[in-house]
């Protein structure tokens, strides 16, 4: 009997979740699901607000789409990486890497439950969300328990339809930062790394490769002073020396660094930050068309070599 409530529940409880089409539910689910552009951005909040997807589709041409969530950190990209690659191969992948990315924390892991509704029908985030624990793959065997904390957005997102207020994953901030430099949180490394983390860093640079997407890391502006490099940045862009993947650390931006009216707080560009720093990123990429000329060009070189070697 308890079996049969809790499957009929769950089955219940999915089919609402499933309804939600608006807010961070619906983002991440869509991440999961269905995300298929061209250029894809992953990262925590700051990814979430720091690269506008328009921006980024108008100037290269490329459909975009952003899945920063907040408070994730590379475990959670890498799942979110794994279940876009089931389906396609992203062009650009944009990966925003936090300065203490690697630092041990078990929050990092009981976030991953963000993922839990979606155990059952993605096996690519399976052995990201067992990580929370050695009995999570028994417990998310129960439907209620994958779906027990998202009891309150699903009745409130089936009951009041709300509007969408990101723009493909994109979520602007309005707010502005008055202090001066200096006087917002200090930046402090905790100095203690979490192998698994750095070893699922790796994993998510080969696994892109391996479909041949074009991948960059980035740090993106901080509003405050940064005396030390950190230990994750360093470990980091190590591992991207080796895969030759660009690094690329603007966490000490001069250009941000003096002004706080881009942002919304010391770790968050706000609207205006965003649509300053995105067009800096978007000089880092190709444009579509550029890139299918080189293509082409490329493919009508070998055609030629072709038929003169065979004459």
């Amino acid at each position: 009997m308890l079996i049969a409530v809790d499957l009929s529940l769950g089955k219940l409880l999915e089919y609402f979740f499933l309804k939600i089409n608006a807010g961070e539910t619906s983002r991440i689910t869509y991440s999961v699901s269905k995300a298929n552009e061209e250029m894809i951005v992953l990262g925590s909040s700051r990814a979430n607000h720091h690269y506008n997807t328009k921006i980024l589709e108008d100037s290269l041409g490329f459909t975009c789409y952003n899945t920063g969530q907040d408070g994730e950190g590379i475990l959670y990209h890498y799942g979110i990486l794994k279940c876009i690659l089931s389906r396609t191969a992203p062009k650009n992948i944009i990966l925003d890497f936090n300065v203490n990315e690697f630092s041990a924390s078990e929050v990092s892991y009981n976030r991953l439950s963000y993922l839990l509704p979606h155990y059952r029908r993605h096996k690519e985030v399976q052995p990201i969300v067992n990580l929370r624990g050695p009995f999570e793959k028994v417990k998310a065997l129960s439907s209620l328990y994958r779906f027990n904390s998202y009891l309150p957005p699903i009745v409130m997102n089936n009951v009041i339809r709300r509007k969408e207020k990101a723009y493909n994953g994109y979520l602007p901030l309005d707010a502005y930062w008055h202090k001066q430099l200096g006087e917002g949180i200090v930046f402090t490394d905790s100095g203690e790394l979490d192998s698994v983390k750095i070893s699922f860093f790796e994993s998510f640079i080969r696994d892109a490769q391996k479909k041949k997407c074009n991948m960059i890391v980035l740090v993106s502006p901080f509003f405050q002073e940064i005396k030390e490099v950190p230990e994750s940045i360093k470990i980091a862009e190590e591992i991207c020396r080796r895969n030759g993947v660009r690094f690329i650390n603007y966490s000490q931006s001069a250009l941000f660094l003096q002004h706080q009216e881009y942002f919304a707080d010391v770790e968050h560009l706000n609207k205006t930050g965003a649509e300053v720093y995105t067009k800096m990123v978007a000089g880092l990429f190709p444009k579509k068309e550029s890139r299918d000329n080189a293509a082409s060009s490329l493919s009508l070189s070998v055609k030629n070599n072709s038929i003169l070697n065979h004459r």
